[in-house]
């Protein structure tokens, strides 16, 4: 949902956005995006900072934007020579679940931002663009947190269900 969201802002600003394949989940980036003057590789991840990696075995999460840092840094450790392959720059876009947003997410959101300004044919207010991708984002944002609740819920019942039904006296 969000590499699709973000792709669309990039195309309403007047990029071009290719987004990989899912059969290729993992082994690229999410979509390769193409500006005016150049191109960048963009992988999206959600991470949770309660998450019991992040709370109990390491300090990550006691730092402001912790986790999404961290995750910042693993895909640059994976994406960047590939966009050094491929003559482009890498962002990681990295949400926290509870709505922070990565530093790099950020630098990404007013790069595409800029290039709505630059290609806009009438004068634009660039912090009414940004807002607008920031609320879209958000919402999205909440639509995957609900969504992982409701599975979270199912399974639960699906788990307790099983365990009812196989009690015997």
């Amino acid at each position: 949902m969000l590499v699709r969201q973000v792709a669309s802002f990039a195309r309403t600003a007047g990029g071009s956005v290719f987004i990989e394949p899912k059969y290729l989940e993992g082994k690229r980036a999410d979509a390769h995006i193409y500006f005016t003057s150049d191109s960048s590789l963009m992988d999206a991840q959600i991470t949770h900072p309660a998450a019991p990696y992040y709370a109990i075995s390491t300090n990550i999460a006691s730092t402001p934007l912790g986790t999404a840092r961290f995750r910042e840094v693993a895909k640059h450790s994976k994406y960047d020579k590939q966009a050094k392959s491929e003559g482009a720059s890498f962002f990681p876009f990295v949400m926290e679940t509870y709505g922070g947003l990565g530093k790099e997410a950020a630098v990404f959101i007013q790069k595409i931002t800029k290039l709505f300004a630059e290609t806009s044919p009438l004068p634009v207010n660039r912090n009414v663009f940004t807002t607008t991708m920031m609320k879209a984002f958000g919402i999205t944002l909440q639509k995957g947190n609900a969504l992982v609740q409701a599975a979270g819920c199912i399974a639960a019942r699906n788990a307790a269900g099983e365990r009812v039904g196989s009690f015997e006296l």
